[in-house]
């Protein structure tokens, strides 16, 4: 009984020591984690913003498309040939 009880003591000592041991890289694992959640967030709303970004940008070329033939027309039909 005594020498079941030293060695469950002695396993238990070294899954303490092996616990300490993992722990700190476990932390920076889960803080690694946290970090690149983070970043997922800010990636998938800066790719939002970006599509905003471009429709506008698409929006804003058409109609200074339009607006240049519409001045273009005008100059035209004031000419005369």
């Amino acid at each position: 009984m005594k020498k079941k009880e030293e060695h469950l003591e002695k396993q238990m000592g070294e899954v303490m020591s092996e616990n300490r041991r993992l722990a700190d890289p476990l932390q920076k694992a889960n803080n690694e984690v946290d970090e690149l959640r983070r970043q997922l967030v800010s990636y998938e709303k800066d790719k939002q913003l970006l599509a905003v970004s471009e429709f506008l940008c698409r929006f804003s070329w058409r109609s200074i498309l339009i607006m240049y033939f519409y001045h273009l027309l005008k100059i035209l039909l004031t000419c005369s040939f």
